[in-house]
């Protein structure tokens, strides 16, 4: 088995190589075009790639850079559509389903340290995770999907693409994510019934249809993940996409990666993603590793037959069965129905004066209390003391008095020491919170107080 890179923008080419190496029994090795390239260079060699696809005019002067730097043989191929492009029949008909334990992809699962690991999925994974998708995903002859997203997600690749390959569903596709108007038209011109956006591109979609009045009622469905999908832009997603089911869903690249989904958030109060999927388990631990009971907060375990084989770089393929359980790092609970609610990262909770702090599920409270559009907790150092910085999104510039709102609801403890006024929370390729940026967001921004952590 040979390992072959692909790096390019969405496109029928990058589908058509991308089963072309399934098909010869070799494993497509993913990278986000977004990549650096001396960072993608290293992903290539960790994961021992000899042969990569490049779409043309991903790297600057790249020709020069590749023979200079490397011994991998690369290929440039070139795309001959851009914008919204349905994705050509050949792709169909050469798909082939395979359930072998064989590598299918690695993918570059990248949290919000913004520590990139390879994470292997055989074809066994992948299509029995598809397997369960379908199940809930109920397509008819009259569906259409619309493909925003970089096909070197987990999400994208496995519950998008992979679902229109098997479900033989015509589905539209953009090299780059457009301007909300473009998507937008794409959606009423061809009848697009399904579309799957993250949080932030959901919060741009949003901004656009508050000004510009669209036709959306072809639209059945509204698949979100990614992140986590906060109350209030939960509520206005219901209230602007009026005709379409709001689902919340919740994966990781480990578990093949839908976990998951929350099909009826508009009879649900507070926000959740749901039940977990079929033949898919949901547990929540202590600091001890003991269960919880529902309601209580701990760590999200996930037990699930589509889970990975390895991560890139382990000495050897696991030989621990699909009964064992997926550590998500996630901090979560259940309720009494077995809904599941994230609230962070572990590395999201922190001490403050003996008080354990959830700063997501504060951050919720934050935007409530102040009525802003978003915000961003992270810990940073005040004097070698931890405290809570906040990236604010919003017009709000008065700090006394942001400060002085909201010690009539959150205890001392809880109020963020420095507020630092942004346009947009800064976020990594994959879409989510980019913890590591925003701390130096804050520290730019108040050299004199705060210490570098």
């Amino acid at each position: 088995m040979d390992y072959i890179g692909i790096i390019g923008r969405n496109s029928t080419e990058y589908v058509n190589i991308l089963i072309s190496i399934w098909k010869k029994k070799d494993c497509a090795v993913l990278v986000d075009y977004n990549t650096p390239y001396s960072t993608a260079l290293q992903m290539l060699h960790e994961a021992n790639v000899k042969i990569c696809y490049i779409q043309s005019g991903i790297y600057t002067d790249m020709e020069t850079k590749m023979q200079c730097s490397t011994d991998i043989k690369f290929k440039i191929f070139y795309v001959h559509y851009t914008g919204f492009v349905l994705l050509s029949k050949k792709c169909y008909d050469d798909f082939e389903l395979s359930y072998s334990k064989n590598d299918a992809v690695i993918l570059f699962s990248s949290g919000t340290t913004g520590t990139k690991k390879g994470v292997i999925l055989s074809h066994y994974a992948i299509n029995t995770n598809v397997d369960m998708i379908m199940d809930y995903m109920m397509i008819d002859n009259m569906d259409r999907m619309c493909i925003v997203k970089q096909f070197s997600h987990s999400s994208t690749l496995v519950g998008e693409l992979l679902i229109c390959l098997r479900a033989k569903m015509p589905v539209y596709i953009t090299q780059d994510i457009l301007i909300p108007r473009y998507t937008f038209h794409c959606i009423y011109a061809n009848r697009v019934t399904r579309i799957c956006l993250n949080p932030s591109l959901l919060l741009l979609y949003l901004r656009d249809n508050s000004i510009n009045q669209y036709n959306l009622s072809s639209l059945k469905f509204l698949y979100i993940s990614g992140d986590i999908l906060n109350d209030q832009l939960l509520q206005d997603a219901i209230e602007k996409f009026s005709d379409a089911k709001i689902c919340n869903m919740y994966g990781l690249t480990e578990a093949g990666p839908r976990v998951c989904i929350n099909m009826n958030n508009k009879n649900i109060l507070s926000n959740s993603v749901g039940k977990a999927i079929r033949n898919v388990e949901i547990s929540i631990v202590n600091e001890s590793g003991d269960n919880v009971k529902d309601g209580e907060k701990g760590r999200v375990l996930v037990r699930t037959p589509s889970r990975f084989s390895k991560y890139l770089g382990a000495q050897e393929y696991s030989n621990i069965p699909d009964c064992t359980w997926i550590d998500t790092g996630d901090i979560g609970y259940l309720d009494v129905d077995k809904n599941l609610y994230i609230l962070g990262r572990s590395d999201s909770v922190i001490l403050i004066d003996s008080h354990k702090i959830y700063l997501t599920e504060l951050e919720k409270i934050i935007c409530q209390v102040l009525k802003i559009e978003d915000c961003f907790l992270v810990d940073i150092k005040i004097k070698n003391k931890v405290q809570i910085g906040c990236l604010i999104v919003g017009n709000i510039i008065d700090y006394d008095r942001i400060k002085k709102i909201l010690s009539e609801t959150l205890c001392p403890w809880e109020i963020p020491a420095v507020f630092v006024l942004v346009q947009t929370i800064p976020k990594n390729s994959n879409g989510k919170r980019d913890k590591k940026f925003a701390q130096k967001i804050i520290y730019q921004n108040h050299k004199s107080t705060l210490i570098d952590i």
